[in-house]
Parts: structure tokens; C-alpha cells; sequence
């Protein structure tokens, strides 16, 4: 997904769906964007909020069609609870929900106003961060293995309206990073493991590398019994896949000491010859979470510039049952 930012009045935006944020008080749309779309729509707004329609209340989205009287075709009212009670994870959690919402209308962009009196005690930064990450976390889907997908999503464009373009820039810049690790953990912890075996998680932790100029190693099977990895090397016994221990380093603190991040990498886990039930085996493709997280974080690390060193470990194998597995 594109996403623009820009200090232009949300009122105006070109995009044909605008989120407007309300809260769980009197007046659930006073100031910013939504009182000024008020006043445009001849007090639509009000009418509805005094009508118990619009109420704030956390989770609440109440769409209103414009008829052609505001740039934007529809107004999504997102509510976010009590003022006492918004942060920055229940505004990035609500985001996520709109965005959604707005997915399954025949829609190509939204906006979303970040100028709202109750976000005041946030800084146009942190927001635009933190719509970003509601944005990418919201609308992600592992869809690539479809063969014919219908699900619909036209939805490709966004447009953050704030009111410091500096600050909105880099909140976004940081959210997109910090959400796209997400999402590749993500894709990682959903791929087949006939897909996902060590072998190719190892190629992908090392195409990552080359992105963000990660150290990279892998600890062959060889050097690990030499090393004394005999408990590891002891999981991967029985499988025909090889196992593969990853090391990613990032080198951004000079010689300060470092950060280590260590994640289970077993990309099928079916107990070895102590079988899983059956009803949890569907699950054992994601034993490698672990992993793909540190992997995803490290990568995110390196894109960020982030001033420490980290190491990353992340043993990987398959756990299978069968003649040579450990007893």
C-alpha cells in the first residue's frame, strides 16, 4: 500500500473514504475534521450523534454517505472509548478495524484525519507511526498460494492528513518498517512447511541480509557436531531436510557490547517419535514463530539505523519421526 502524507485539510482529501475519530463523551465529534465535515454536511453529524447513532464508543464504525457535498464519498466514524483511555495501541488497534471496513466497500484510497481535538495528547509523530503500523497490521493477508483470488481489496492507496509534514514523514517512514517486519514474521509462520524447510528459510534470512546489510552465516550440520550442538543436531536426526543454524549480526554500535536475540526455528514440529495429537499437528508448521520474529527484527534493526550491535541465532530443523530420530 501507498502511503502519502500531507498537511492539507482532511475535509478535502482526494481519496473516497475519510476516517474521523469520535470519543465516548457529549460530544462525540467535537473540534478538528469532523466538526468542520459538520458544518459542511449541514449538521448531518450531530443529528446523528444526538440520535444515539454516532456514540464513540470503542470499536464502533458508523459509515455516513456525503451525496456529493464533501470530496470524500464516505465518512467512517471510528470510536475510540473514553478520552481517559486512548493510547497510541488502542488507536492503532481501531485503525486497523476501519481499515478493514473500508476494504470491503469498492473503494481504492482512504484518509484519515490526524488533526482531531482528542488526539491532542499525542505528537503528529507518534500518530502517523502509529496509523502506519494500524494501516499494513490491518489490511495484511497471506494470499499468495491462491489460485484464484476473490477476496475483494482495491483498496491500494492511503493518505495521512496532519499538521507537521516533517514529523508525519518520518512516523511513517519508521511505521512501515516496524509493520512489514510484522508481516513478513508473519508470512514466514503461515508458509507450508513442505515450502518453509530450513534450507529455505536459510535462503530467505540471507536474501533479507543482502537488503539491509546484515552479516550472515550458516552453521552447516558438519560444523555444529563439531562445535557440540548435540542436543540441536539431535531434533534434526530424523528428517531428510538438513538443518541449518542461522546468524545474523548487526553491526550498528562500534564496539560496544551487544544485544542477542535467540528464536526456535522448527519449521514442522511433530513431536519426533513422541507424536503430537492429531488436532494439533495443523499448527506445527508455525514452531519456527520464533524465529521468523528474530529474523524480522533484526531486519527491522538494520532499516532503522538502529546504534547497537545485535546477534541474531536461529536454529532451524525439522522435528520427524522415523528410523534415525533420537530415542
Amino acid at each position: 500500500m501507498q502511503i502519502d502524507v500531507t498537511t492539507e485539510p482532511a475535509e478535502n482529501t482526494s481519496a473516497s473514504d475519510l476516517i474521523i475519530f469520535a470519543a465516548e463523551r457529549p460530544n462525540p465529534i467535537e473540534g478538528g475534521t469532523a466538526q468542520n465535515l459538520d458544518q459542511i454536511l449541514e449538521n448531518a453529524l450531530m443529528r446523528l450523534c444526538k440520535d444515539g447513532e454516532i456514540t464513540g464508543k470503542l470499536g464502533q464504525c458508523i459509515s455516513v454517505h456525503t451525496l456529493d457535498n464533501s470530496p470524500p464519498k464516505r465518512l467512517l466514524v471510528a470510536g475510540l472509548g473514553p478520552l481517559e483511555k486512548i493510547d497510541l495501541d488502542r488507536i492503532r488497534n481501531v485503525i486497523a478495524h476501519a481499515a478493514r471496513e473500508v476494504r470491503n466497500r469498492p473503494s481504492d484510497s482512504l484518509a484519515v484525519a490526524l488533526d482531531e481535538n482528542i488526539l491532542a495528547g499525542f505528537n503528529q509523530f507518534q500518530l502517523s507511526r502509529t496509523v502506519t503500523e494500524g494501516l499494513l497490521l490491518g489490511l495484511y493477508r497471506f494470499e499468495h498460494l491462491r489460485s484464484v483470488n476473490n477476496l475483494p481489496n482495491n483498496l491500494t492507496k492511503a493518505i495521512l492528513h496532519g499538521e507537521d509534514i516533517d514529523a508525519l514523514k518520518s512516523g511513517r517512514d519508521q511505521g512501515a518498517i516496524i509493520a512489514e517486519a510484522v508481516n513478513y514474521a508473519r508470512d514466514l509462520a503461515n508458509e507450508p512447511s513442505n515450502l518453509l524447510t530450513p534450507t529455505e528459510m536459510a535462503i530467505r534470512a540471507e536474501k533479507l541480509a543482502r537488503e539491509t546489510g546484515l552479516g550472515f552465516q550458516v552453521i552447516e550440520e558438519s560444523e555444529a557436531a563439531e562445535l557440540g550442538m548435540g542436543s540441536y543436531l539431535g531434533v534434526a536426526k530424523g528428517s531428510h531436510e538438513s538443518a541449518k543454524f542461522i546468524v545474523l549480526s548487526h553491526k550498528g554500535g562500534g564496539d560496544e557490547p551487544g544485544l542477542g536475540l535467540i528464536g526456535k526455528g522448527i519449521t514442522f514440529d511433530t513431536g519426533g517419535i513422541s507424536l503430537k495429537p492429531s488436532a494439533s499437528m495443523t499448527t506445527m508448521k508455525q514452531d519456527m514463530s520464533g524465529g521468523g520474529a528474530v529474523i524480522a527484527a533484526i531486519g527491522a534493526l538494520a532499516r532503522l539505523k538502529v546504534p547497537i550491535n545485535v546477534t541474531a541465532l536461529v536454529p532451524t530443523t525439522e522435528n520427524m519421526p522415523g528410523g534415525a530420530a533420537i530415542k
